[in-house]
């Protein structure tokens, strides 16, 4: 027994000796501590070993900075692909591999689509959209009626005003989901044509005005029937002289009877008009204060007639502001508003929303000081830059967000066939490298 013990105890010995001698060539007794570890980062791939002594528990650490790349198959836009490495470790006395395989994801489609629509009477009817990809050339085209599209009123139209329509055309084929957004211009009501009371008003000034030349007309009369007054009393007083020069003329030529007649009769009939004019201005000057007198009673009934107008337009004003600030009966229902997100700027932010029984998503971007809004599915032409890869479902994300959205605001319309309803909206906060929040060049709200 004592024998074995000294033997066994001999033999570890003489192993601790030639451990000791060997120093890092741990050549036979270096095994792996554990499985070699594959990392991944900035498009590189790396191997790290891991190797420990049997005997003495010496750790070795061997890393494979550039795997060797033995097979690979690119991705394309609805096939994914894959990459397979081996690595080499050193362990002190002979390399051991390691091998992994990598798989990609489908790239995706990069549609441009080409939308033609049919537009009938200022509405939108139907049309045509076709789709081409910018990296494999596929090419999808559908058509559209007026079961898909909706419509949502952007400005409602006015006397002498057109308004604007915004048409939402979306529907899915087996291959591609479709969303397009077009504003339609809503024609303008007709102006309304002037009321009766609104005409006597304008014409009652013009009766006023039509009086002073009357009268004008009237002084003048009178003045010229004075006029023609004077020479008819020179006439009567040198009659004398011409009654004896008629008297010789008689007895010369018998018919100088006859021809004088004549003259008395225009005499007379000159002294008529004067009589005429006269009573004519006593019976204008007589009228004119009537016609003032209708020309008033004119211009109270008008403004009457406007007041009661106008109180008109108020009763009934009243509760149509009132129906639309009411909640419509069975419009979606909103179960939570998306919340503000503080991120860096060229960073992305997500933004949740819920809500219930609705049919239709519509995401806005809003200047918060003027109420300027743009439409998330036009938001790139606005900011570029930005990327909005999904845009019609509860979940919204932002990306490569630029500077100048710092401080806009984000809030969804839910809507279904009986109305819709729009969530809160939510700030775009955006910070510096160092995470220091960055001055609004566009004040929130109320400041």
């Amino acid at each position: 027994m004592r024998i074995r013990k000294a033997l066994a105890l001999a033999l570890l010995l003489a192993l601790l000796a030639s451990c000791a001698l060997a120093s890092s060539d741990h050549v036979h007794m270096m095994f792996y501590a554990q499985d070699p570890i594959w990392t991944t980062g900035s498009g590189r791939v790396a191997c790290t070993f891991y190797y420990r002594c049997s005997i003495c528990g010496e750790e070795l650490v061997f890393t494979d900075p550039e795997p060797a790349l033995t097979g690979e198959k690119q991705a394309t836009c609805e096939t994914g692909g894959y990459a397979f490495f081996r690595a080499a470790g050193w362990n002190g006395y002979n390399f051991t591999n390691s091998y992994e395989y990598f798989r990609t994801l489908p790239l995706g489609h990069d549609w441009q689509e080409n939308w033609e629509c049919r537009v009938e009477d200022d509405h939108l009817t139907g049309g045509t959209v076709t789709s081409v990809c910018r990296r494999c050339g596929k090419t999808v085209s559908a058509e559209f009626s007026e079961n898909e599209i909706r419509s949502e009123t952007l400005k409602e139209a006015a006397p002498g005003a057109e308004g604007e329509q915004l048409c939402i055309v979306e529907f899915t084929t087996e291959d591609k989901e479709f969303y397009g957004e077009f504003k339609l211009a809503i024609p303008a009501l007709p102006v309304p044509v002037e009321t009766v009371e609104e005409s006597a008003v304008e014409e009652a000034p013009s009766a006023e005005l039509t009086q002073e030349p009357a009268e004008t007309e009237t002084e003048e009369t009178a003045e010229t029937a004075e006029a023609e007054e004077a020479p008819a009393e020179n006439a009567q007083e040198e009659e004398a002289p011409a009654e004896a020069a008629a008297e010789t003329e008689q007895a010369e030529n018998p018919e100088a009877e006859t021809a004088a007649a004549p003259i008395e009769t225009e005499g007379i009939e000159v002294i008529g008009p004067v009589a005429e004019s006269e009573e004519t201005a006593e019976e204008a000057e007589a009228e004119t204060p009537s016609e003032e007198t209708e020309a008033a009673e004119a211009t109270e009934e008008a403004e009457t007639a406007e007041e009661t107008e106008e109180a008109k337009e108020t009763i009934e004003e009243a509760p149509q502001e009132t129906a639309e600030e009411a909640p419509q009966p069975g419009a979606p229902v909103l179960l939570a508003s998306p919340e503000d997100a503080v991120v860096q700027v060229g960073g992305e932010a997500r933004f949740t929303a819920r809500a219930q029984d609705y049919g239709g998503i519509t995401w806005r971007l809003v200047n918060p000081v003027d109420g300027t809004e743009v439409l998330c599915s036009q938001a790139a032409t606005v900011f570029p830059g930005l990327k909005i890869p999904e845009l019609h479902y509860n979940t919204i994300t932002l990306r490569h967000i630029p500077v100048e959205l710092n401080g806009w605001q984000i809030y969804v319309t839910y809507s279904n066939d009986k109305g819709k309803t729009a969530s809160a909206p939510a700030a775009i906060i955006l910070t510096d490298g160092a995470g220091v929040l960055l001055p609004r060049p566009v004040p929130p709200a109320g400041e």
